[in-house]
């Protein structure tokens, strides 16, 4: 019994001496800032980076940009290690305010049971264009980047930045859309979503709620008669082999954001701060444009396979889907607050 006394005192003491010794703070990652090994050089600071998408999509070269640029920018001493294929979170915001993960991408009205007023960035029209979505996400001066993270502080997260995928466009099997009375009869599939069902009702259609995995069947067998995504998803899903038009409505932006627990953010030295801010905002800007310049070769690839596009210089009547849309920002007034004009003012529109 003395021996095993004796055994946890000298533990103890030993425990003591290290805890004085080390350095203050910490990360989620299990690395401080100015942890040392031998001869006094400074370890790396490794930073958890939670990706749900595999490494040949265009979320995880987004995250890759970003680890290239902290990594350069800081020299090394911040480095980023990327999981993929949700290997160490989903995208829900827990991971994030639990400390799973240090950083995580996800589109930003995951975060509206926090903060509700950043659903305003996802509402339909909010952003149809790179050069907007630049200004509103991928500026560190952003009035919409600092409203929400004034908000988000009190739930340890800080929003980096954000980019922009394209709008979501529709596609439909046998129907050409030129005005929003030519949806009328048609069941569209949308994600299940209250926005999304809310919206597509404003366009006087069946919205119909289905999981991804089960849309080629539904489109095959004629449960659903069309459905809405990026046009830079197509060509990866085959939607050109079950849907002869793609009508662009522009009616929803395709958003992505940067996210980081705060502490963990507040733990790394100015320089590193800003060094993070800084190669977020580069890595959305470069993600945006990269989106912006695909566009242009999908749609070609696609209408090489057959496919049909239907925009105003077509013939489209897109007024008529933007007049239908104000409708739904009525219903979420109360949730979105001032975003909307704060947005409205940041991309300049």
């Amino acid at each position: 019994m003395k021996k095993a006394l004796h055994i946890v005192t000298v533990l103890t003491v030993m425990l003591a001496l290290l805890a004085a010794c080390g350095p203050k703070g910490g990360s989620a990652s299990g690395n401080t800032p100015g942890n040392t090994s031998g001869g006094g050089n400074k370890e790396p600071i490794v930073l958890k980076y939670s990706e749900l998408n595999s490494e040949q999509t265009a979320q995880y070269r987004y995250a890759e940009k970003f680890k290239e640029l902290v990594e350069e920018k800081t020299g090394g001493a911040v480095q980023i290690n990327i999981f993929a294929n949700g290997t160490l979170s989903s995208q829900d915001p827990e991971a994030i305010t639990n400390n799973i993960c240090d950083i995580m991408m996800c589109i930003p009205s995951n975060w509206s049971d926090y903060y509700p007023e950043i659903a305003a960035i996802d509402a339909p029209y909010s952003i149809i264009s790179a050069e907007e979505a630049n200004k509103v996400m991928a500026d560190p001066d952003s009035p919409v980047l600092a409203r929400a993270n004034e908000a988000l502080k009190e739930h340890n997260v800080i929003w980096l930045s954000g980019y922009y995928e394209g709008s979501r466009e529709i596609t439909t099997t046998n129907t050409p859309i030129y005005k929003l009375t030519d949806l009328a009869s048609l069941k569209m599939r949308v994600p299940n979503s209250d926005l999304y069902i809310q919206l597509f009702q404003a366009f006087g259609c069946e919205a119909t709620p289905m999981a991804w995995s089960e849309v080629a069947s539904g489109l095959i067998t004629g449960v659903i008669d069309g459905q809405e995504n990026p046009i830079t998803g197509y060509k990866e899903d085959s939607i050109q082999e079950l849907q002869k038009y793609c009508i662009l409505t522009h009616h929803l932006p395709a958003n992505y954001g940067m996210y980081m627990n705060r502490s963990v953010f507040d733990s790394l030295t100015a320089e590193q701060q800003t060094a993070v801010i800084e190669a977020s905002c580069e890595a959305s800007v470069w993600s945006t444009n990269d989106r912006a310049a695909a566009l242009d070769s999908c749609r070609e690839e696609l209408e090489a396979d057959g496919m049909i596009f239907i925009g105003e210089e077509e013939g489209l009547d897109l007024k008529s889907f933007e007049t239908a849309a104000m409708s739904v920002y009525d219903l979420y007034a109360d949730q979105w607050g001032d975003m909307v004009d704060v947005i409205s003012q940041t991309r300049g529109r």
